[in-house]
């Protein structure tokens, strides 16, 4: 389940930094045919700016890809250092318990059953 929402997080992080770097590419092409030097320097900002929101996207990104790696790690260490189970036997071993567990109140229980027809003479 976390490495799903994880892997989500990634894609999404990763659609918002191409669409930032789209953006990006966008503003810097009218800042190259742009004659005013006012409006030249208002791109510049919004360049400067969207490139920034991109490098923080990409150090989320990468926090987001360490922590899928070592969940994936840890989801390998788990299945490579526990023993394999046989699930039959497993539950064989389990119902002959309990029918062990439970045989005295049977017993209890039948007891009381003679007793009562014992009592009454059935």
């Amino acid at each position: 389940m976390v490495a799903i929402s994880n892997s989500i997080a990634i894609e999404t992080l990763n659609q918002r930094i191409a669409n930032l770097t789209q953006q990006w590419t966008e503003v810097n092409k009218q800042i190259d045919v742009e004659g005013d030097y006012e409006k030249r320097l208002l791109l510049q900002r919004r360049a400067d700016d969207l490139w920034q929101d991109v490098e923080k996207l990409e150090a989320k990104l990468n926090q987001q890809e360490k922590s899928q790696t070592n969940t994936r790690q840890i989801d390998l260490d788990i299945q490579q250092n526990l023993p394999e189970i046989d699930f039959r036997d497993a539950i064989e071993i389990v119902s002959k318990n309990t029918m062990l567990l439970f045989l005295p109140f049977k017993c209890l229980l039948l007891c009381s059953t003679c007793s009562d027809e014992r009592k009454t003479g059935r």
